[in-house]
């Protein structure tokens, strides 16, 4: 009123720029862009379910680590078989037995895999450096894997997640939530010229009780909201400046409608220009938004509260580790092959080529019911004449039974 009667040059305040104002008054360049909103209390819900124990991993992490004990399990029950070094004398005191064994069935290597990633163990060792190098980096594998797991899952179990009881201004028509607006102010006005649905019938709403649902400022409808069970209507920067230390209050994230703030000055005051000069300026320089900032941001400790939510890990986060046991399996699978061809070019009859033996080892390997093999001291011994003719067979030196050949 001062500005329209001449009793001031100019009204520095958060009015809004309106086609009824500027009939009385001359408005700056607008300093800043608002909207009518809403602000409700929060209510607390903690994230624990039946099935919490599954939440701390992606499921494609879940995924990955079936597959890795399935691929690993496999791996050490072919590198098991094809290796000399994973076949022994069950009787060791007894240097003329004619069987070699071996522990790694397929049945035992998903047994030891398992084991291995609950912390549990197994009776089975990995002799040959080929199965006991996959055999690390799975302990590896394993040792990170639980240790996230571990640590992901107290998250899950004790965090608790702020949630909106309402997450738009339509769903106030449908809930027992009563809500309200401040007398006088450009939001109630907006709400009384508005034809559009839900604002319609939610202006209808309020006038049937507004004793109750009208508030005389933004201080008392925000500790109206604070209570529970009502929604405070408003602009959405002084609903900010009221919210700063408010952590149980939070204000929707999509506006209702946009508005611009300028200030106000008598009819062809000659500031005018300078003033749109300056905020055109301090908009450019990125002044008002700092100030905004500083001004207007929720307090630190309620970011903290608000940023307590447990995530699931992800590829992004222990992916890594699924690298290191593919390197460290496929080092394994060469180290066995390795150990093969030494052993093979040791004692292999002449004529007999390493790679038809391999292959005949792997065809043996993939057996998965056979875990026993067994063996002759020579050409001569009664096992050697009873066996018939094989194309497969072959002599290897097997720690602890020297001597011995091996018969398919």
């Amino acid at each position: 009123g001062e500005v329209v009667y001449s009793e001031a040059d100019i009204a520095v305040a958060p009015l809004t720029i309106s086609s009824e104002r500027e009939k009385v008054v001359d408005f700056t360049q607008p300093f800043m862009q608002v909207g009518n909103s809403m602000v409700l209390k929060v209510q607390s819900k903690s994230s624990a379910g039946i099935f919490s124990f599954t939440k701390p991993l992606d499921e494609m992490i879940w995924g990955a680590i079936g597959l890795s004990i399935l691929v690993t399990a496999t791996c050490i029950f072919i590198l098991g078989r094809m290796t000399p070094y994973e076949w022994y004398n069950p009787h060791p005191c007894d240097p003329s037995t004619s069987n070699l064994e071996n522990d790694f069935s397929f049945g035992n290597s998903f047994w030891f895999q398992i084991g291995s990633l609950v912390q549990q163990g197994s009776e089975i060792v990995p002799r040959a450096l080929s199965t006991r190098l996959v055999t690390m980096v799975w302990w590896f594998f394993a040792l990170i894997v639980i240790s996230s797991y571990t640590a992901n899952l107290a998250a899950f179990l004790t965090v608790t997640k702020m949630e909106k009881p309402i997450d738009n201004p339509e769903q106030l028509l449908h809930s027992s939530f009563k809500y309200g607006l401040a007398d006088s102010t450009s939001t109630k006005t907006w709400f009384s010229e508005n034809l559009q649905s839900p604002y319609k019938e939610l202006w209808l709403e309020m006038k049937k009780d507004a004793s109750n649902n009208f508030v005389k400022d933004y201080k008392e409808g925000v500790k109206k909201a604070k209570e529970g069970n009502y929604a405070f209507f408003g602009e959405d920067v002084m609903l900010e400046a009221e919210i700063i230390e408010e952590c149980s209050i939070q204000k929707l994230s999509k506006k209702m409608s946009t508005k611009n703030y300028g200030f106000a000055l008598r009819k062809g005051h000659p500031l005018k220009t300078a003033i749109n000069q300056a905020i055109l300026e301090m908009q450019e320089n990125n002044m008002i938004k700092n100030l905004r900032v500083k001004h207007w941001e929720k307090d630190e400790k309620c970011k903290a509260e608000g940023s307590n939510e447990a995530k699931k890990l992800d590829s992004g986060s222990i992916g890594g580790i699924f690298w290191v046991l593919s390197g460290g399996v496929v080092l394994g699978i060469m180290i066995a092959i390795v150990e093969f061809i030494w052993h093979a070019k040791r004692n292999l009859p002449p004529g007999t080529s390493v790679a038809s033996e391999m292959w005949s080892e792997f065809l043996f390997a993939t057996r998965c019911s056979n875990s026993r093999r067994t063996t002759s001291s020579g050409p001569d011994s009664p096992t050697e004449q009873q066996s018939p003719p094989n194309k497969h067979r072959h002599t290897l030196d097997y720690p602890g039974v020297p001597g011995y050949s091996t018969r398919i």
